[in-house]
């Protein structure tokens, strides 16, 4: 009986994980990066660039542990493309503007520009 309780209970916890299927558009990605108070630069990242591949395998790899959040932040790196915005922090990353994840702060040094 008690292993039945596990077993019930380690299924319902995993049905409750945070899974969400985040793909990045099929096309060029811009990157905004807030340098100071009064200036940003920006650049595009190719589709076929080591840059995004990078960004999609943290997505890809990163599809649990998202969480709820309020939009209450000064963001200082964003993505953004077809139908797609991430708002990136020194340690998390912010979809939509309600669900975000850590990141590591290798992650974040990698968004930059040349």
């Amino acid at each position: 009986m008690n292993r039945v309780i596990i077993i019930l209970t380690i299924v319902f916890l995993a049905s409750c994980s945070s899974k969400h299927e985040i793909t990045l558009p099929d096309s060029d990605l811009v990157l905004h990066i807030r340098l100071d108070n009064e200036s940003d630069i920006s650049c595009t990242i190719k589709h076929n660039s080591e840059l995004y591949q990078n960004i999609q395998s943290w997505f890809s790899a990163n599809q649990t542990h998202w969480k709820s959040r309020p939009a209450t932040y000064l963001p200082r790196k964003i993505i953004v493309g077809a139908q797609f915005k991430a708002t990136i922090l020194r340690k998390s990353i912010v979809m939509g503007d309600v669900l975000a994840h850590d990141i590591d702060p290798v992650f974040y040094k990698s968004l930059s520009c040349p």
